[in-house]
């Protein structure tokens, strides 16, 4: 399972989750240091075991599971695959089935998946996330347009102070439109159930 590692568990390199975790999960009990059971971690692309190295052939089924699940619960039932490309930069194809089957995926992306999917609520967290990747790069594309250097995207693809505070008033203003239209939608709901109620 993909989940986020609590404080106090000995970990060796990048932790990603838990292998054989108890139900406790499925059940609502929270995780901690006491019943997480083992920990799947990795140093660089090599797995390991509470610290063990163990070859990716072993894991690889479960670990397909474990993505698949975490995705889902981020993305929904739909296929996920383009979704985790947009905000994890990486090529769609590599997040096929057969694909993560031979070859896995990145640490990094195992962690965002475990801790995103951990949330109090992940699908409302996966939409956010692909809006956030969707206006970052609306944003690196403006400013490229523009010719504004200090809005785009700074070395190594990190989008610069600037083009933050840009990318934060744009997500701000996306916001404040969502909830007015929404808003306004179960208002007008909540009138049309109430008329209806009424009717003779």
């Amino acid at each position: 399972m993909l989940h986020p590692i609590p404080d106090g568990v000995p970990v060796v390199g990048t932790p990603v989750g838990l292998v054989n975790p108890t139900r406790l999960k499925e059940l609502g009990a929270a995780i901690t240091a006491k019943n997480a059971g083992s920990v799947l971690s990795y140093d660089g692309r090599q797995a390991l075991i509470d610290g063990q190295p163990v070859e990716h052939d072993a894991i690889a089924e479960p670990l397909w599971e474990a993505i698949d699940t975490a995705a889902r619960r981020l993305f929904g039932p739909r296929e996920w695959s383009s979704d985790l490309s947009a905000i994890t930069g990486m090529n769609t194809r590599s997040m096929m089935r057969g694909r993560i089957l031979s070859h896995g995926l990145p640490p990094i992306i195992l962690s965002l998946l475990g801790r995103a999917a951990a949330s109090r609520s992940p699908r409302a967290l996966g939409h956010l996330m692909l809006a956030v990747a969707w206006m970052w790069d609306e944003a690196v594309k403006d400013a490229a347009r523009e010719g504004d250097e200090e809005v785009s995207s700074a070395p190594g693809g990190i989008l610069s102070p600037q083009g933050q505070d840009l990318l934060q008033e744009r997500l701000d203003a996306l916001q404040a439109r969502a909830l007015e239209l929404v808003g306004g939608m179960q208002a007008d709901s909540a009138a049309a159930r109430a008329r209806r109620e009424t009717k003779p």
